[in-house]
C-alpha cells in the first residue's frame, strides 16, 4: 500500500502506535516492515524504526480519584434550615458577586430532585474556597451539620487554605465550640444578627460579602 510513494526529504520518521493487544500491533508492524523495506532501498534515507509493542496502562495504574487535587473556586454556605430567612437575605447580598465575578455560590436548595443529594453536598465542599457558616442554636444542634459538614470544612481550612466564615444568627455557644471558636466571626458573637436592627444587620451582611470578595483576588 505504501510502495511507490515519495518519501524524498524525510531525515527522521518516529512512529508510535497505539493498540489495544498485540493481535492488532502485529497487523500494523506488518505494514510498518513494508514501508522499512522501501526505505532501506533509498541511500538517502535513514531506515524507519518499528516501535515496539508496549501494553496499555492497567486501570490500576491510573491516579487515584482522591489523589486529584480538586480546585477550590467556589462559596459553600452551611446553614440550619431552621434559619433559611437568614440564607435568603444573604444570598440577596451575593448575588452581585455571582453575576459580576462569575463567583459561584452553592448551599443546599441548588440540589436538583432526584440528585444524589449527600454525595452534591460533598462535591460542594471539596470545591469550596470558602465557607460561610450561619451559626445558631439549631446549627450547632444538626447532627448532620456536625457530622458531614463541620469535619470537612474544617480540614480544609487546616490542609488547603480555605477559609471560615463563620456569621453568628443568634445566641448559641459559638464561642465555646472546640473546632469552630479559634476562626474569627464575621459579628462579635454576643451581637448577633438577630439582636440586630435592619441597616446594622445589613452592614454585617456586606462584611461577608466583602470578606468573600477579598478572598477571591
Amino acid at each position: 500500500m505504501l510502495r511507490g510513494l515519495e518519501w524524498a526529504r524525510v531525515q527522521e520518521i518516529r512512529v508510535t502506535v497505539c493498540v489495544l493487544n498485540e493481535d492488532v500491533y502485529a497487523s500494523v508492524k506488518e505494514v510498518l516492515n513494508e514501508w522499512t523495506e522501501d526505505s532501506q532501498n533509498d541511500d538517502d534515507e535513514d531506515p524507519v524504526v518499528v516501535p515496539s509493542f508496549v501494553p496499555p496502562a492497567s486501570p490500576d495504574d491510573a491516579v487515584p480519584h482522591s489523589e486529584v487535587p480538586t480546585v477550590r473556586d467556589a462559596v459553600f454556605i452551611s446553614y440550619s434550615h431552621a434559619d433559611s430567612m437568614w440564607l435568603k437575605r444573604l444570598r440577596v447580598h451575593l448575588k452581585p458577586l455571582e453575576r459580576d465575578h462569575r463567583i459561584s455560590v452553592w448551599d443546599d436548595t441548588r440540589i436538583q430532585s432526584g440528585a444524589d443529594w449527600r454525595n452534591e453536598i460533598r462535591k460542594a465542599i471539596d470545591n469550596a474556597k470558602v465557607a460561610i457558616l450561619l451559626v445558631s442554636a439549631d446549627f450547632l444542634a444538626s447532627d448532620f451539620i456536625a457530622t458531614n459538614e463541620l469535619p470537612p470544612l474544617l480540614r480544609a481550612a487546616a490542609e488547603d487554605g480555605a477559609i471560615i466564615l463563620p456569621v453568628i444568627v443568634s445566641p448559641c455557644r459559638f464561642s465555646k465550640t472546640e473546632g469552630l471558636a479559634r476562626f474569627q466571626a464575621v459579628n462579635d458573637p454576643q451581637q448577633p444578627l438577630k439582636a440586630m436592627k435592619g441597616a446594622s444587620r445589613e452592614r454585617e451582611f456586606l462584611k461577608v460579602v466583602d470578606a468573600v470578595e477579598a478572598a477571591f483576588k
